[in-house]
């Protein structure tokens, strides 16, 4: 079992929103390295209308939105639809690095997350 400091610092989306800086998850993280980021009343094991799961866009919707790396570090995603890579981008949208052979490496948490290609592709 891996261990993760429970204290977790939530951004919830009251409405779709643009991300245009990468969000570094480690221990270095100001607010802890175990950040949950959901659509209002969404959260982790709940239920939630597809009506009610906002969008996190970006501008340049070509490079990384999260890079989750370090012992100890987790991302949760829950509730969102992410919408946001280019056809032709060559990174990542959530970059999670780390030695796989220690159980309490990065670790990703996603739950009814919609992933699909940038409408403004060009």
């Amino acid at each position: 079992m891996a261990y993760f400091n429970h204290d977790i610092a939530t951004m919830i989306l009251l409405e779709d929103n643009i991300i245009d800086t990468v969000i570094n998850i480690n221990s270095d993280t100001i607010v802890g390295n175990n950040i949950a980021i959901q659509s209002e009343n969404g959260g982790e094991g709940k239920n939630l209308s597809a009506d009610k799961i906002y969008n996190i866009g970006s501008n340049s919707e070509s490079n990384t939105l999260f890079n989750v790396n370090g012992e100890g570090s987790k991302l949760g995603l829950y509730h969102l639809t992410l919408d946001n890579s280019f056809v032709t981008s060559t990174s990542p949208l959530i970059l999670l690095t780390g030695d796989s052979s220690n159980i309490n490496d990065a670790y990703l948490h996603i739950e009814s997350c919609i992933f699909a290609q940038s409408l403004n592709a060009q």
